[in-house]
């Protein structure tokens, strides 16, 4: 089987975003109106986000740029 599917938040699409762990509508949403994003701290200070589901934005294959192995 392939490995897991790497996202990019700043360039996927609404539906792509969606299937990330703990992302719904509303929160790729969020996603999509405040992106490009330079670092994960970004996301956390999003409403709904926090360092928790970062983590598992992580895990579950999103990742910024070229930025895909950045550790907190």
């Amino acid at each position: 089987m392939a490995s897991q599917q790497k996202i990019n938040i700043n360039t996927a699409s609404k539906d792509a975003l969606i299937a990330l762990p703990k992302i719904g509508e509303e929160r790729a949403q969020t996603l999509v109106d405040n992106r490009p994003f330079d670092n994960w701290d970004e996301i956390t200070d999003l409403p709904g986000f926090d360092e928790g589901l970062v983590r598992d934005l992580q895990n579950g294959g999103g990742y910024l740029g070229e930025e895909e192995e950045e550790e907190w």
